[in-house]
């Protein structure tokens, strides 16, 4: 882990020296090209903040041994992350209008401020009450952080190779910094005391703040956003958030897509650990198994994606992922219980590290979404995306309960969203490879 955060941050030089060369003023391309490791690094930061604190809450209130409205302990120490969670998603949502008023900059500022804010406020806490409304004020946050990110990698693009690009770089941060933040959390829990970790958090929130603030192509971001702004009055009426939820094209890839990815995105931490006690093995296989999981998803996957975008195109990319998560849940019927156990999740981080930008990649390119704006676009999928989070861990209990036949059930539900989608390709509303076509003549 050590390693992994010397290496990510190791980025931080050279893209300061970039941002301060002549070439980056000059050229919108070379700004473009910059936003990629910058948003990684942003990512990488500020990820590791929300998962040093957030997950230790429910220790804290252990330790406290405190109730809230006679509730067992147990539960009033699960209520603050899911606070946490709660608000982050409403927020995403419901302060888009406002976020649409103001400057990417100014929501940027005020987000990471009142997440630096909250961090303090819970290193002070004396309660469960207490420590459940600043976790709540912490999400309100990072609801603002998630989307500046999104707005800086879909306007800090002049190319959807650049968005694709900077959507694998996002998603590589995300991964390192959640890595990075829940073992550097349990280290500094653990040490030195678990109020003290939000004092850690609220300082990497303020560290990718001004890496934010300081290294991204804000001149790009401001023109291209302007440009989308004139696009959307030009197309007609102002597109709400919710405009889209009659388009075929949404409901396709929600239903095919959105919901497999991100019920596949939670295999790992729903599943994998108690699939690994059920069948007997030591607490050390999960514990290689996230690593595995963590370094294919951050290190191969963005690489694979680069390599495979052009050539196959963006639809077989997402049909791709989905058989890459199909074939990891198929491999555990074979009897060779560690080494199947670490394949299936070095899949399963390849289907993190590869599929998820890819089906972002997807989305931020169909019709609807280019009349919406990616950014708002992108904040909709976030909200979709943790309300399936949400319940998956009740379904993979299921899942387990019910033995190899549901594991088989998941592996063919995979497979069939796989092969449906790319059947339906002519019928999802995919703008950008129309539009690539339209380029080259």
């Amino acid at each position: 882990v050590a390693i992994l955060m010397i290496y990510e941050l190791l980025k931080l030089p050279d893209a300061l020296f970039t941002r301060l060369s002549r070439e980056f003023r000059g050229s919108r391309e070379v700004q473009a090209t910059t936003v990629a490791p910058m948003i990684r690094l942003a990512a990488f930061i500020a990820f590791t903040g929300l998962y040093i604190g957030t997950p230790f809450s429910a220790v804290l209130i252990n330790h406290w041994n405190k109730t809230l409205f006679g509730l067992p302990v147990n539960v009033v120490a699960s209520i603050p992350m899911t606070a946490e969670l709660l608000s982050t998603m409403l927020c995403s949502l419901l302060l888009l209008p406002l976020y649409r008023k103001l400057s990417v900059r100014t929501v940027l500022t005020s987000s990471a401020l009142i997440s630096v804010a909250a961090q303090i406020l819970c290193f002070i806490a004396g309660g469960p009450a207490e420590l459940i409304v600043f976790r709540f004020l912490s999400g309100i946050g990072f609801a603002g952080i998630k989307y500046a990110l999104n707005t800086v990698v879909s306007q800090g693009s002049v190319s959807s190779d650049n968005t694709t690009d900077n959507l694998a770089a996002l998603n590589a941060g995300l991964l390192g910094g959640i890595t990075c933040g829940a073992s550097l959390g349990a280290v500094v829990a653990g040490s030195i005391g678990v109020q003290t970790s939000y004092l850690i958090a609220g300082i990497f929130m303020a560290l990718s703040l001004a890496v934010l603030l300081g290294l991204a192509p804000w001149k790009l971001i401001s023109d291209n956003n302007a440009a989308e702004t004139t696009a959307v009055k030009t197309d007609g009426k102002k597109k709400g958030a919710l405009s889209f939820l009659g388009s075929f094209a949404f409901w396709r890839y929600m239903v095919l897509v959105a919901v497999p990815l991100n019920f596949g995105l939670m295999f790992v931490v729903a599943f994998f650990p108690s699939f690994v006690s059920s069948m007997g093995m030591s607490d050390i296989v999960t514990s290689y198994g996230y690593l595995v999981n963590g370094l294919i998803g951050i290190y191969l996957g963005p690489k694979l994606l680069k390599m495979l975008s052009n050539r196959i195109g963006k639809t077989m990319c997402v049909a791709l992922s989905l058989i890459i998560a199909a074939v990891s849940v198929f491999i555990l019927n074979v009897d060779i219980p560690v080494v199947i156990l670490l394949t299936s999740v070095a899949l399963l981080g390849l289907f993190d590290g590869f599929g998820t930008p890819a089906c972002s990649d997807y989305y931020v390119n169909l019709g609807f979404v280019k009349k919406l704006g990616a950014n708002q676009a992108l904040a909709v999928l976030s909200v979709v995306g943790s309300v399936v989070q949400t319940f998956s861990p009740v379904l993979y209990s299921l899942i387990l309960g019910s033995g190899m036949t549901g594991v088989n059930i998941l592996g063919v539900a995979f497979g069939v969203c796989a092969v449906l989608f790319a059947l339906t390709a002519k019928l999802g509303g995919l703008a950008d490879e129309k539009q690539k076509e339209k380029a080259h003549q």
